[in-house]
């Protein structure tokens, strides 16, 4: 499709926004720093809207790129989890260990 049906689709399947705001919001409310009055949620509700924009614009920008690379990750999409599933174990047995 067009570019910008690429870049739509490529950032509905980013779903790490949802646990970086979830994240976000726990930490905050366990600091007691989380606000919830009427000026401060519509300046959230608009950094997130504007945030999502220009993602959306980079996504656009940057769709061919994107799938131009998207056949390496395909042919070794089972290195890279092996490589991250790794890291991910080093980094357990660490924290564990102290």
């Amino acid at each position: 499709g067009s570019y910008f049906m690429r870049g739509a689709g490529m950032s509905a399947l980013n779903m790490l926004a949802i646990p970086f705001y979830l994240a976000i919001a726990m930490y905050l409310a366990s600091e007691d720093k989380l606000i919830l009055e009427r000026p401060y949620k519509l300046l959230s509700a608009a950094g997130v809207a504007l945030g999502a924009g220009i993602l959306f614009a980079i996504y656009i920008s940057s769709s061919k790129i994107i799938s131009e690379k998207a056949s390496f990750i395909d042919r070794n999409i089972n290195l890279i989890l092996s490589v991250l599933f790794l890291v991910l174990a080093i980094i357990g047995v660490v924290r564990y260990v102290s």
